[in-house]
């Protein structure tokens, strides 16, 4: 571990014994979050196996990198067209067929994005970059406009349209193809009799436990009345929920995916984080939202307007709540039958989304880059990228043309 000032970087490198092609690829990861370092894993398992040799630069041992849909910085990253009349804004709660009204609140939000990224975040990361590497190094923009591909954790058939340049590459779900196991006692909760099996799971950087003993005591009771489900609950601390009905199953960590994989998680409880909502819209589970802060809002909502899922505010869940919000779902054949269809649209794809990131890291260094790939408006500003500046070109010139017009007539008048 070594120190940069107050930022602590923890170096990693990947040696094994085995035969390399001689490419060495290092990671730069900038954001620690334990919960995502599911989805970057798979890449550093696949690379590996194919030979590469990785170093990886984290800010924690436990490795990571944001697994966040696309966020609103890869249209400057990577010049994506942003449509701010229908591509909502993430901090919106909008969909994309907007009113008048909520399109200036989504305008307002992507310009306020925009300026605050370029001007504000963007300028700290350059003092950043002076202190560590001296005062001529490269400025943040200049760097991030030399990136060849972006990988983006979204795929279409649960994410709004966007257009895409070619060297952005839509990967969403290429964490669902990883190995896990079942315990035997999972297991065999899994094969027990009942009208269907519930999930709830609030990830890692959320906590059934920190929710408090009154809300864990109200989940549980809700799981009670419902004796004809089986739940399994993720909770850090089963012991302090006591004594446990013979329909519920609680454990510290569970295998998410392997169990949605068994077909037979009829809904999953979820907190909205993209990962979880993909799983289950790639195994065809319904899910009951309930979101806590940035991105898991507007993913929760995508799913229910897309009429696959159901929110259940933080503020208002109780045992009547939870209860009731369960059975709308799993009593309304509709949700099971939309996402299933939404799933086939997931799943049908000429090749996994983990083979497809992999194809295109690996052509990039085969090819050493891929310029012919990056759009043209590289290194334009969003005044020039979308034309503003000739809207105000031909605004100016159409007004000096009516004064012209103006002061022709008012002298053909004065003549007359």
């Amino acid at each position: 571990m070594c120190s940069f000032g107050k930022y602590s970087i923890a170096a990693v490198v990947l040696l094994f014994s085995v035969p390399v092609i001689c490419q060495n690829i290092l990671f730069l990861q900038t954001t620690p979050s334990k919960s995502h370092h599911i989805w970057n894993k798979q890449i550093f398992d696949r690379l590996y196996e194919n030979g590469y040799n990785l170093t990886i630069l984290s800010y924690e041992e436990e490795h990571s990198i944001p697994a966040f849909n696309a966020p609103s910085y890869t249209a400057w990253l990577a010049d994506i067209p942003t449509r701010v009349t229908t591509m909502p804004n993430y901090a919106s709660n909008f969909g994309p067929n907007m009113t008048f009204l909520e399109r200036c609140w989504n305008l307002f939000y992507w310009t306020l994005d925009y300026f605050y990224r370029q001007w504000i975040f963007m300028s700290n990361e350059d003092g950043r970059v002076r202190e560590l590497f001296g005062m001529n190094s490269s400025s943040t923009t200049q760097l991030e406009k030399k990136s060849e591909i972006v990988l983006v954790n979204m795929d279409f058939s649960m994410d709004y349209h966007q257009s895409l340049p070619p060297n952005v590459i839509p990967v969403g779900g290429l964490h669902i193809s990883r190995q896990e196991q079942l315990s035997p006692d999972l297991e065999e909760f899994l094969d027990r009799p009942s009208k269907a099996v519930i999930l709830f799971s609030l990830g890692t950087n959320v906590k059934s436990e920190g929710l408090g003993l009154d809300i864990n005591r109200a989940i549980l009771d809700a799981f009670v009345s419902l004796p004809e489900y089986n739940f399994i609950w993720k909770h850090g601390d089963p012991v302090s929920l006591g004594s446990l009905p013979a329909n519920v199953f609680v454990r510290s960590w569970i295998p998410q995916g392997k169990i949605l994989s068994s077909g037979k998680v009829r809904l999953l409880i979820s907190h909205g984080g993209l990962l979880s909502l993909q799983e289950a819209v790639w195994y065809g589970a319904p899910v009951v939202g309930i979101p806590f802060f940035a991105d898991q809002y507007q993913n929760v909502d995508k799913l229910v307007r897309a009429g696959v899922a159901l929110r259940l505010p933080l503020p208002h869940l109780n045992r009547n709540s939870l209860t009731e919000v369960i059975q709308a779902i799993l009593q309304n054949d509709r949700y099971h039958e939309n996402m299933l269809q939404r799933s086939k649209w997931f799943k049908n794809q000429p090749e996994m989304p983990l083979d497809r990131a992999i194809y295109s890291i690996e052509k990039v260094i085969q090819c050493k880059g891929s310029l012919h790939l990056q759009s043209p408006t590289n290194g334009m500003t969003p005044v020039q990228a979308y034309g503003i500046d000739l809207l105000v070109g031909a605004f100016i010139t159409l007004a000096l043309v009516r004064k012209l017009v103006r002061h022709l007539l008012s002298s053909v008048n004065k003549l007359s």
